[in-house]
């Protein structure tokens, strides 16, 4: 084997998974690892460690060999669905609750698991495999009970096929439990019999959506099959009716006046809610930046109907065609929203920064504005960039010609945010960028247009500033002493940082597989920007974090290097930034000694709920889009994509197509130009005829054969290169 640069895990497991009676001694390891004098130390190190893993066993007479009995790991079963992985039958993985790797399951060693399910899965490691593999041995908790699918008719029964073809299977209706459906439907179907529990899987329509044609009805169905509701209760609707038209004296008392103030939001194009408002001034010392946010709290009580819905949704969700906002409209769209001239109650955070873009001070208190133009990112840019060339701005905003005076403020914020950023990438912010499209849709909900958005300065701006305002008011939560709810980003695990450093090993690149803190990754993503695996490994590094979530106890937020993080700046569209205003009025110390720990248990539950929210709106809102895009991309069989390998699998690949932000699976049948197989060695795929190799982050030309708009799949092929 060829010498390489450092000891990697993969490399010992290829080694005993290809010797004779597989098993082999230190010596023969050494050799075929190429490894002599002092990094012999070093491998008997790596032995252990794999030994104390579960990856490797020790037998008799000093002999290293691979487990003969697989592991039993619990997590959560995310299905390929069927058509894919290069078999009817379809693959999956299970995501591992330690964060461990990823483990491959074939769509036969699935068993009665559906996708999103929690499973216990017995796991080996194939010689020559690209990763662990398993086998389903249980589902621990299925996750959901109501699906969404296509009814059909077959003679006297009838059969749901669910939306979704990461769900495998189909259900068995009875006539008197169809509800009325007609063959094709899409409809709404609750699970009465499970697989495993009797030969039929069961199920009854609980509501006919109708033929899946009709406009809109992706959206409809996507928001019932995650359980997210289109409309507001009428108690939610009548509270709202209630609240005041105007703001009065009584409202405005103990407030700092800022109405005269020059303030301004910045949002998207075709945003609705408008939560934010920002003011900046040069001062003698620096700079004084004022973030202020619409005051919800004001409106929403704690306990009441309004509130009770809003902890229920946890956040707004933002589907391709439509937004299910957390809050009703005579919020979302009116009193909390900062709009352009109009008298609005807000909680602000002042920021004294200095000429190093370091924060001094910072103080927060109750106000009230009057926002003096309400900007686009693209308004606010263009005002930018005439700014910095001493000209003056020629495009409108949405509110009428910007000003000389608002020119002048975001020439001096966008100076400020640079300061800012520049700080904080210094400390270890992660500089992530991965592709971003937008779906253009007309009236009818049918996509029109696909667009990549662009990363304007604007857009960084209002990011600093809401970063810079979270991390202030998470330092006075925590300085108050009392249970607080934190923003929080775990380093990843162990194991997903080797199998990273592997597959970095593999692109020509170093990424030490124990690194710590931010540093390596950072290092690793601006050595391959802007080059042919550049996107690749942003993606890699992606998957190799774990996700954000809401927390009692404060843990940091890795991606940001921040120490100490909360969410406080979107109280219309998320919860927990709700709870944060409401915290920030609380006394420093609990009356009781008793109320403390009944606080906990509240936010922890918040925590929790806000999170797993959170986490089904990103499913959704990600699905919504692939859909649009899915329907897109029906006129347009027989083009050819630009595409990047970003999984091998003996039965195929996954490609990614940058133009379209959507991945897809291409089974070996439908790489046509030549007949490969899987080279376990190099882990990719040879052309036996040609000798071509694909592997990871290679470019492929593939064009578009067929488009399942109702199942949202692709069919590419990829013929000569």
């Amino acid at each position: 084997m060829k010498r390489s640069r450092s000891l990697r895990s993969q490399d010992v497991v290829d080694v005993l998974g290809q010797v004779r009676g597989r098993s082999a001694t230190f010596a023969t390891i050494a050799r075929r690892l190429g490894v002599s004098g002092r990094r012999r130390s070093a491998l008997r190190e790596l032995l252990a460690v794999l030994e104390q893993e579960g990856k490797i066993v020790r037998k008799e007479r000093g002999r290293y060999a691979l487990p003969d009995i697989p592991r039993v790991v619990s997590g959560t079963y995310r299905g390929r669905g069927k058509g894919q992985g290069g078999s009817r039958g379809g693959y999956g993985f299970v995501t591992r609750e330690n964060g461990g790797r990823d483990i491959y399951v074939a769509q036969a060693d699935a068993g009665a698991a559906l996708d999103g399910d929690t499973v216990t899965v017995s796991v080996r490691w194939p010689p020559g495999a690209p990763g662990p593999a398993g086998e389903v041995v249980a589902v621990e908790r299925r996750a959901r009970d109501v699906i969404v699918g296509t009814y059909r008719r077959y003679g006297r029964h009838g059969l749901v096929e669910p939306k979704d073809r990461r769900m495998a299977v189909r259900f068995a209706v009875s006539d008197a439990e169809s509800g009325g459906a007609s063959d094709g439907d899409l409809v709404v179907a609750r699970v009465v019999r499970w697989p495993g529990e009797g030969v039929a899987l069961e199920a009854q329509v609980t509501e006919v959506l109708g033929p899946p044609e009709q406009p809109g009805m992706d959206g409809v169905a996507i928001a019932r099959s995650f359980g997210l509701p289109l409309e507001f209760p009428a108690d939610v609707l009548e509270e709202a009716a209630t609240l005041p038209d105007a703001i009065t004296d009584d409202d405005l008392a103990g407030r700092h006046d800022l109405r005269a103030a020059l303030t301004y939001t910045i949002d998207p194009e075709r945003a609705q809610d408008f939560d934010d408002a920002i003011s900046v001034q040069q001062t003698e010392r620096g700079y004084r930046v004022g973030v202020h946010i619409a005051d919800v709290s004001h409106y929403v009580v704690e306990g009441s109907a309004i509130d009770g819905e809003a902890f229920d949704r946890g956040t707004s969700v933002y589907l391709a065609d439509r937004t299910l906002h957390m809050l009703p409209p005579r919020l979302s769209a009116d009193l909390a929203s900062l709009k352009s001239g109009t008298d609005r109650l807000t909680r602000s955070v002042e920021l004294e920064i200095d000429d190093s873009g370091r924060v001094v001070k910072h103080r927060y208190f109750r106000s009230a504005i009057r926002s003096r133009a309400r900007l686009t990112y693209e308004e606010a840019q263009d005002v930018i960039d005439r700014a910095s060339k001493g000209g003056r701005s020629r495009r409108a905003g949405s509110t009428g010609p910007a000003t000389e005076e608002i020119a002048e403020s975001l020439r001096v914020a966008d100076a400020v945010a640079r300061l800012l950023r520049s700080r904080r990438f210094a400390r270890g912010s992660l500089d992530l960028e991965l592709p971003e499209v937008e779906v253009d849709v007309n009236e009818a909900g049918r996509p029109r247009a696909v667009r990549n958005v662009a990363r304007l300065s604007s857009h960084r701006l209002i990011e600093e500033f809401m970063i810079a305002a979270n991390e202030a008011v998470a330092k006075r939560l925590r300085a108050k002493g009392l249970p607080t709810l934190y923003r929080i980003h775990e380093p990843p695990s162990r194991e997903k940082l080797e199998a990273l450093s592997e597959v970095a090993g593999r692109l020509g690149h170093r990424l030490p597989a124990r690194a710590a803190g931010t540093k390596p990754f950072q290092q690793l993503l601006d050595r391959t920007r802007g080059t042919a695996e550049g996107v690749l490994v942003a993606i890699l590094v992606l998957r190799t974090m774990k996700r954000a979530r809401y927390a009692v106890d404060n843990a940091g937020h890795f991606a940001l290097a921040s120490r100490c993080y909360t969410h406080f700046t979107s109280p219309i569209r998320r919860y927990p930034d709700l709870v944060v205003h409401r915290l920030l009025g609380r006394r420093r110390r609990p009356r009781r000694e008793r109320d403390a720990p009944r606080l906990r248990r509240q936010l922890e539950r918040i925590a929790l709920r806000s999170t797993q929210q959170e986490w089904l709106a990103e499913e959704a809102e990600r699905l919504s889009v692939r859909a649009k895009i899915i329907q897109y991309l029906a006129g347009h069989l027989g083009e050819e994509f630009s595409a990047i390998i970003t999984r091998i699998f003996p039965s195929g690949v996954l490609a990614y197509i940058e133009d379209f932000d959507v991945e897809s699976f291409v089974p070996v049948e439908n790489l046509e130009d030549d007949y490969y197989r899987y080279d376990s060695r190099s882990q990719t795929l040879l052309g036996r005829r040609h000798g071509r190799r694909l592997a990871l982050g290679g470019r492929v030309t593939l064009s578009l054969a067929r488009v399942d708009v109702q199942g949202d799949e692709l069919d590419l092929v990829m013929g000569p290169q």
